[in-house]
């Protein structure tokens, strides 16, 4: 789904299963980034598409690709050896006992 982004741009969603328009990540007229997930599972979405589908996505991009779905501090660096550029997480904050510690241990990471 293609839909306006208020900041101007247009952001694609692939939510269920290996959809990843790989035209659209090789020629992304519309798009600065994109979102590849659920990396891992999560109670929202279920099943994980994993790493190794991850690294696909990322070859296939000319875009950078962001991890998203069940990245903690601690998998970031497997999200990065699959060439994510980054990630983007909720849960791994705010379900986190201490926030604060959570979100500088993500910067951590991804430093």
């Amino acid at each position: 789904m293609t839909r306006p982004d208020p900041t101007d741009g247009f952001r694609r969603e692939c939510h269920r299963g290996f959809e990843l328009d790989v035209d659209a990540l090789e020629e992304p007229a519309d798009a600065d980034l994109a979102f590849f997930g659920p990396v891992y599972a999560t109670p929202s979405k279920g099943g994980a598409q994993g790493e190794a589908r991850l690294a696909e996505a990322v070859r296939a991009a000319a875009i950078p690709v962001l991890a998203i779905g069940g990245v903690t501090a601690a998998r970031v660096p497997a999200v990065r050896a699959a060439g994510a550029a980054g990630a983007a997480v909720i849960r791994a904050i705010l379900a986190a006992p201490d926030p604060a510690a959570a979100t500088r241990a993500l910067l951590a990471a991804l430093a």
